[in-house]
């Protein structure tokens, strides 16, 4: 983004004052707002600076020019994400001198500035110059386990837990209570869904929580607007933490209720009928989730448009259900489309582009193609790790497929390697019997049984039964194939033990 500043001598000067670099506007008054990123040139409003940097070579030329980050004493850049940090030397707020706040991340660099979330009443976020903080704490000396809350700034008698969005280290740290608190004070039910720092949207033990408490606080309530918007919010918790049928009544409940108050065409309307599409496609009713997504798709073009992101979505929903069925080439060719449309409209790293581009590598595994599904996947993670952060749970379920690609060549040692690291995040993000845990660990048996390691096949299998019974029923196939493949080992002993 561009900003306020000074007129350096360059590129954007002109003999009457200041030049736009695009439409080569001339302002003397200094009105005109320098690149943040080079500080050479000068632009009008974004509009221009959009154009400039697309089409006006800006983008080829700013980064070998860009203002190095402010350094802090000892000559290190900082400070980073998630470092806890003191607020000093401030002049026009002296008041926040001496206050704590957590670094956040921020999606479009800013030369010399630093976003903090600030330890106030209300939490305030400051974007301020490094050498008004001094980091107190790094973020790689704050473990999951004794880290701070990044909105209280203390572990508390229950230790803050991991927001599963895309803020990394003590900065995606917080209390279920200090969330709740700090969404209470925004507008809109999205605060209590999505994180105001990455944009990115809460996922495990931070989603459920919420979602539970928001709606024990409408519960109560007159059946309105604020009242459905919770309950839709605890059914899409239930359907990603695997409780389908649950998420599915209350969706339909919910969805009726915006039909008779908003009407079939409101977003809110429209984005119920998505979310229960996907609950009946998760309980394996293809046709009838395939009828509603093609419905939808047609309401969502006529009523937002044929490239707005929530008729993507849609499109891309539609896309993994003509995988799941077996409908390869038009899933695919659908998919091409889609990601084209997304890296146009959202850019190549935004997390919309990614899932796309993940969804096209798992359905090139389920047609056979496996170094090209490998290949996509082994490029698209170190993406996702550091767009999204390790722990993030749609990086956890690439990582899941990626996992499942390499099985499928009978490349177990790389498969293992791949579900052992990912187990223990995805446990903690999910829980040790959500649905995605059980099949990581079912792979990991695999993995073991390809290479032979029938001792720690059977300790894991041992460890998998009773989680399996607890999440699908003893009668589930996945629950009777470990059972009966326990017996195989069992009774032969020690002759491959």
């Amino acid at each position: 983004m561009a900003s306020k500043g000074g007129s350096p001598q360059g590129k954007g000067q002109g003999e009457g004052g200041v030049v736009c670099a695009h439409c080569k506007t001339t302002n003397a008054l200094g009105t005109l707002k320098s690149c943040n990123r080079c500080r050479r040139v000068f632009y009008c409003n974004a509009d221009c600076q959009t154009a400039h940097w697309k089409h006006g070579g800006h983008k080829k030329v700013c980064k070998a020019h860009a203002v190095p980050p402010a350094t802090v004493p000892g000559g290190g850049v900082g400070p980073q994400p998630g470092d806890v940090v003191e607020v000093a030397g401030l002049a026009k707020q002296p008041e926040l001198n001496g206050s704590r706040a957590v670094v956040q991340p921020r999606a479009e660099w800013n030369p010399g500035r630093v976003l903090v979330l600030a330890e106030t009443t209300p939490p305030r976020m400051l974007s301020l110059k490094a050498s008004n903080l001094v980091v107190i704490s790094a973020a790689e000396s704050v473990s999951n386990e004794d880290g701070r809350c990044c909105i209280c700034l203390d572990v508390g008698e229950v230790p803050p837990i991991q927001s599963g969005c895309a803020c990394r280290g003590a900065g995606g740290l917080a209390h279920l209570k200090c969330r709740l608190e700090l969404a209470l004070r925004m507008k809109g039910l999205n605060r209590h869904t999505r994180c105001m720092i990455c944009n990115e949207d809460f996922t495990g033990p931070m989603q459920h929580g919420l979602a539970e408490q928001l709606w024990s606080i409408t519960a109560h309530h007159p059946e309105n607007e604020l009242k459905l918007g919770a309950a839709a919010t605890r059914a899409i918790s239930w359907v990603s933490q695997g409780k389908f049928a649950e998420g599915e009544t209350e969706l339909r409940r919910v969805l009726a209720g915006y039909k008779a108050t908003k009407g079939a065409t409101h977003p809110n309307t429209l984005s119920t009928g998505v979310n229960l599409a996907t609950a009946v496609s998760q309980q394996g009713r293809h046709e009838e989730a395939e009828a509603m997504y093609r419905e939808l798709v047609v309401t969502h073009k006529a009523v937002l448009g044929n490239h707005h992101p929530d008729t993507l979505h849609v499109l891309s929903n539609l896309a993994g259900l003509y995988m799941e069925t077996g409908k390869y080439k038009t899933a695919e060719t659908l998919y091409r489309e889609l990601l084209k449309v997304r890296q146009r409209v959202s850019g190549k790293e935004a997390s919309e582009t990614l899932l796309t581009e993940s969804g096209l590598a798992q359905l090139l595994g389920h047609q056979e193609r496996y170094d090209e599904a490998e290949a996509s996947f082994k490029a698209l993670l170190p993406v996702m790790r550091r767009v999204l952060g390790p722990e993030n749970a749609n990086t956890l379920r690439v990582s899941n497929n990626m996992a499942t690609v390499l099985q499928l060549q009978h490349k177990y040692d790389e498969a293992e390697a791949v579900t052992r690291a990912i187990l223990p995040p995805l446990n903690r993000v999910f829980g040790r019997e959500h649905p995605h845990v059980l099949f990581t660990r079912n792979l990991l048996v695999t993995a073991l049984q390809g290479q032979g390691k029938f001792a720690e096949e059977l300790a894991e299998l041992r460890t998998l039964l009773p989680l399996e019974i607890g999440t699908f029923g003893a009668h589930h196939h996945r629950a009777i194939e470990s059972r009966s493949r326990i017996v195989e080992l069992e009774s032969v002993g020690g002759a491959f033990l």
